[in-house]
């Protein structure tokens, strides 16, 4: 009465099993039985470990687990897999799995061991553990049982392991560790965990939408990541999305990042660059950290709800407009960082290199940038009364430079008791010196699409100048 309710496969190996645990005459159908792998083993060891269904409830357990024990035995099934945790090179496991025979196992480890065997198939596992060891050609996770673990927990860890050059069914752990696999070339799918270290063959990465964690270290043959169109196909528009953490470690060729990049929480590249291609869409959740990256010199617009930190050597020297920093910007390892970055929005504290500031007895300046208070629009009037005064109405400029003066008496007694809000003062006048400069620009010569001013002298804030008019009073003309 329950065969009905299996697929063929199933239905068979559930027949071939009776058979083998029931008859006396069971040796023809051995060599059958073997080659139904998982099929036949999970229901067995399911039994064994405890789980109850129909049969169980029919035949009574004792009855029940004392039938799979038989059939096992008759297999010929290593003993030490007939549990939950089989530990360290249980007995009989590798030559069973060297005739390429199914195995079915809760945790599993090998360590130091040697396969001739061009593959491992139809193995299912919920923790399998390659250590130290000269693996086959080929590791195949084997068919899933819908009954058999749900895989919240299933990973599969390859360390330091030869010889292995592809791994299939890892759609079905929920983590893959490959650390020091000198011949591993193939993935076919990503799990939600990839941790992979210094796996010089490997040049491609399967594309996953959903991810918990992406690590690649030292993986020479990588040129890009993965990406999927909308529906996940791979080809289109690359999207890497719903990434939790991406860890990018000494890949120097992977130049390309997918055009639209989504990470969760934290961006983390050591050692790497140049990119040829960056995201024209780029989302980072948490922090974004660029450690030991010379031959990065500018970066994207991008959109970090965390704070961005640059450390180590450095070749930075521009960040994009439009880049918005949720918490704190820390530039200090920027030995080149050409200007204060502008067009860049930053909801807390900046931190810059040494040679952008005049205060140059300051060795470890405290945090920069806090913005509780808006001075953009009394920079504005200082500046536009200094040096853009034809952007204002000629009856208005006496005023103007009243107002002016006011506001740069109010900045130096700041600039007194505050000396950190130096930077502050730098950073908001350089944005609304641009500003003032487009403006006089589309005034004087408005046929222009705006393209052609980035380059001239006057478009940046002279800030040899600017700092000079925070440190004395100016003479104010009549």
């Amino acid at each position: 009465g329950l065969l009905p309710s299996l697929s063929a496969p199933e239905r068979r190996s559930a027949l071939i099993g009776l058979v083998l645990g029931a008859v006396r005459n069971w040796r023809p159908y051995r060599a059958e039985a073997r080659g139904f792998g998982t099929y036949l083993l999970v229901p067995l060891i399911w039994g064994i470990l405890g789980f109850h269904g129909p049969v169980v409830e029919a035949l009574g357990r004792d009855r029940w687990e004392s039938f799979c024990h038989e059939v096992l035995a008759r297999l010929g099934y290593p003993s030490g897999l007939i549990k939950q945790s089989s530990g360290v090179n249980p007995a009989g496991v590798l030559p069973w799995l060297e005739e390429g025979l199914g195995l079915a196992v809760g945790d599993l480890e090998l360590s130091h061991f040697v396969s001739s065997s061009p593959g491992w198939e139809s193995l299912l596992a919920e923790t399998l553990v390659l250590r130290d060891g000269q693996g086959p050609r080929l590791l195949r996770n084997g068919a899933h049982h819908p009954n058999y673990w749900h895989g919240q927990k299933r990973s599969l860890r390859l360390l330091r392991v030869a010889r292995l050059q592809a791994v299939e069914g890892l759609g079905k752990f929920a983590s893959f560790v490959a650390v020091d696999c000198p011949n591993l070339e193939r993935l076919d799918v990503a799990p939600g965990a990839l941790f992979i270290k210094n796996c010089p063959r490997l040049a491609e990465i399967p594309y996953s939408r959903r991810s918990r964690l992406l690590h690649l270290e030292r993986c020479p043959r990588l040129r890009t990541l993965p990406g999927g169109g909308p529906d996940g196909e791979e080809g289109l528009e690359n999207d890497l999305s719903d990434y939790r953490t991406v860890v990018l470690s000494e890949c120097r060729n992977l130049r390309e990042l997918p055009i639209c990049l989504t990470v969760r929480n934290h961006l983390f590249l050591r050692r790497m660059g140049p990119f040829d291609r960056w995201p024209m869409d780029f989302h980072i959740g948490g922090d974004l950290r660029i450690q030991d990256c010379p031959d990065i010199e500018e970066l994207p617009a991008l959109e970090v709800t965390g704070s961005l930190h640059v450390e180590g050597e450095s070749g930075l020297r521009r960040l994009a407009p439009g880049s918005v920093i949720g918490r704190h910007l820390d530039l200090r390892a920027c030995r080149h960082l050409e200007a204060i970055p502008r067009g860049v929005k930053v909801g807390g504290c900046l931190y810059l290199p040494d040679h952008l500031h005049w205060s140059r007895h300051w060795e470890k300046p405290e945090p920069l940038l806090e913005m509780p208070v808006d001075r953009a629009p009394a920079l504005r009037t200082l500046l536009m009364a200094q040096r853009f005064p034809e952007l204002s109405h000629p009856e208005d400029r006496y005023a103007l430079r009243d107002r002016a003066e006011a506001v740069l008496e109010s900045l130096q007694h700041e600039l007194c008791e505050n000396p950190g809000l130096e930077a502050e003062l730098l950073w908001t006048a350089s944005e609304a010196w641009r500003e003032l400069a487009e403006q006089r620009s589309r005034m004087e010569k408005p046929w222009r699409d705006g393209s052609e001013w980035d380059d001239e002298p006057e478009s940046d804030l002279p800030l040899a100048w600017f700092r000079g008019l925070l440190l004395d009073l100016p003479e104010w003309a009549p």
